[in-house]
């Protein structure tokens, strides 16, 4: 894929604030792989917040939560 996935570990991703991670989520990322995952409803909304969020835990994943 190109331009390659991002790792949602690494700190260039986890820099970037929960506002610009949920807008991403929302309308994608033109001209890429990132597709648009917004439905235009607030249970869609809370879904991409849920995201936010999981993203945000992903550095903390041990291996052994992993299997």
């Amino acid at each position: 894929m190109f331009p390659p996935t991002p790792d949602l570990k690494a700190s260039t991703t986890q820099k970037l604030g929960d506002g610009t991670l949920f807008y991403i989520i929302e309308h994608g990322v033109r001209f890429t792989g990132m597709p648009a995952f917004g439905t235009g409803t607030l249970e869609g909304e809370e879904s991409s917040w849920h995201l936010v969020n999981f993203i945000r835990h992903l550095p903390k994943v041990t291996p052994e939560q992993l299997e």
